[in-house]
């Protein structure tokens, strides 16, 4: 056994990718997995290279019971000092198959994580903190079975 645990050690370090384009990305847990209607997710991160372009994801944590196939949001990017860089973009993304129900994304058990691009290619013309903010556009009060929304900033390879 003691032989075993170096050994499974080596393995979970390799499993673990490194990516050093990834600059910022950060999952937040939402309340009984609901997402309230006016519930603002903000996500604040740096930027320090401006040669760079930046591709802007959004993830989404949701359990199979999902009573919808399909999730609508809105979401924008603005500079440190509120100031929106972008209108809010209305975006709809299929969680499930349509017909059959099947969840997409990657899970273990009941619960599923996809990414979706929100805004790919994103130059920034100056350095500073940025927020990216999203929130549901189902129109439901209380959007059940949404357990976190995260959001992943990376350099592309251009």
């Amino acid at each position: 056994m003691k032989n075993l645990i170096p050994f499974l050690l080596v393995i979970l370090l390799s499993l673990v990718s490194c990516n050093e384009n990834v600059v910022y990305t950060e999952y937040q847990d939402l309340q009984d997995q609901a997402w309230i209607v006016d519930s603002v997710l903000s996500f604040g991160f740096e930027i320090n290279d401006l040669q760079s372009d930046y591709n802007i994801d959004y993830g989404v944590r949701y359990a199979v019971d999902y009573p919808y196939y399909n999730l609508y949001v809105k979401f924008c990017l603005a500079d440190a000092t509120g100031k929106e860089l972008t209108d809010w973009i209305r975006i709809d993304k299929n969680l499930m198959h349509p017909v059959t129900g099947a969840p997409f994304g990657n899970g273990l058990g009941d619960l599923f994580d996809i990414q979706f691009s929100a805004l790919p290619n994103f130059k920034f013309d100056k350095k500073g903190k940025y927020y990216f903010k999203i929130r549901q556009d189902m129109r439901l009060d209380k959007l059940p079975a949404i357990a976190a929304v995260g959001v992943k900033v990376e350099k592309t390879n251009n």
